[in-house]
């Protein structure tokens, strides 16, 4: 294990003070000041003279290239590219797409799921340094997730994902009418704005969320799925303030490097650019985050996130992907955990923490889902070190 040192702190410390800089020929660069004090009228990026957009930020794109495993975790931050605000993440996303999937709300089921949850919660957020990353989907999971935010100190405590689905649906668990947003009967499935106004409303008043993700079903392009109207009225929900920044979420085998250029080209109309890539990987597609997804998210400036592993069991969360290639994974895991258990002095890691850890070593932001706190440990617990190159290794030979 390679512990935590004076260097890699020095260059997490390096990252978080970097700050995003424009680069334009026809205006001055609006400083955005400290992004824990950003408002509607202290910005970052820069207001165009045409049709009212926003002018892209460049953002020096190693802060959106994520750092040593080892790295401090309470300083360790991605900045995100953005149109206007700063938006910076922790190296960690709780998953919440199975949130509220097996209660009903202002039951005692749903009680005791927010008393499960509200304390795992706060050791994510103590072990990050008090900031909080929550991946919110359409649903129970937004309701179950406005009651948890709500007891957080403060708004800058915490970054809120939102998707839309041009197909609709809902969050985690069956495809019921609770779980389908309020305004579906407005139109909210095949509206962007109508549907985020409607999440912003179940996670609690929320004036804006922090990243909202487009989700794909098929390749981008494809006119049924992701649409240049969908893809304008994503842009909007950036200039109405609704959203600070715009990513694309999508199965692995849909969301490829082809499919990131085409969202940043097709933004880039709007003076938008793309922020993040969540490919639904667990990784039982780890060619999605191999070779040319991670060469477009850097080209880009986009940040990759993993699809959502659950705590508890090797099941994929969203789409039902390879079981099998997940057990692969945490079995392999969990052969280099307990080997590190058993003496090699490296300190011993759970199956799941060390198979997080896998991720951030291939680049990736993990995402884990759980409804306690012995599950917000392994989430915990996948940073502050790094597995070496040979135990890399050793775990892609899974997928040889």
């Amino acid at each position: 294990m390679e512990d935590r040192s004076q260097e890699s702190r020095s260059a997490i410390s390096n990252i978080e003070a970097a700050k995003t800089s424009t680069v334009t020929k026809s205006n001055p660069v609006c400083d955005g000041g400290d992004d824990e004090a950003q408002s509607p009228h202290n910005t970052v990026g820069i207001h165009s003279n045409i049709s009212g957009h926003i002018v892209r930020t460049l953002n020096d794109t190693s802060q959106n290239t994520v750092p040593d495993p080892a790295s401090d975790p309470n300083s360790a931050r991605l900045y995100l590219p953005t149109a206007r605000y700063s938006v910076r993440i922790p190296l960690l996303c709780v998953g919440a797409a199975g949130w509220g999937s097996t209660s009903r709300e202002n039951t005692d089921e749903e009680k005791a799921e927010l008393d499960s949850l509200r304390p795992a919660l706060a050791a994510v957020q103590k072990a990050t340094g008090g900031l909080c990353f929550i991946d919110a989907h359409p649903g129970r999971s937004e309701d179950i997730a406005g009651k948890l935010i709500a007891s957080l100190p403060s708004r800058e405590s915490f970054v809120i994902q939102a998707r839309f689905s041009p197909n609709g649906g809902g969050g985690g668990g069956e495809d019921t009418a609770e779980n389908t947003p309020r305004d579906d009967r407005r139109g909210a499935s095949t509206d962007p704005v109508l549907s985020l106004k409607d999440s912003l409303a179940r996670l609690g008043g929320l004036e804006y969320v922090d990243i909202y993700l487009l989700q794909i079903q098929k390749e981008v392009g494809d006119a049924a799925v992701a649409t240049d109207k969908a893809i304008k009225q994503m842009a909007e929900c950036v200039e109405q303030g609704l959203a600070r920044v715009v990513g694309i979420a999508g199965p692995a085998d849909c969301l490829g490097a082809d499919a990131v250029r085409h969202l940043d080209n097709e933004l880039a109309k709007y003076n938008i650019p793309l922020a993040a890539a969540v490919p639904e990987w667990n990784p039982a597609r780890p060619d999605a985050v191999a070779g040319d997804l991670v060469a477009a998210c850097r080209e880009v400036g986009a940040v990759l996130q993993a699809g959502t592993m659950v705590s508890g069991g090797p099941r994929v969360a969203l789409t039902g992907g390879d079981v099998r290639s997940v057990s692969g994974l945490l079995g392999k895991a969990a052969e280099v955990a307990g080997r590190r258990a058993d003496g090699e002095g490296k300190g011993a890691r759970s199956a799941m923490a060390t198979a997080l850890n896998y991720v951030l070593c291939k680049g990736a932001v993990p995402t884990l889902e759980f409804a306690d706190e012995a599950g917000a440990r392994d989430l915990i617990r996948a940073l502050g070190w790094k597995l070496d190159d040979e135990e890399v290794r050793e775990i892609d030979e899974v997928y040889a």
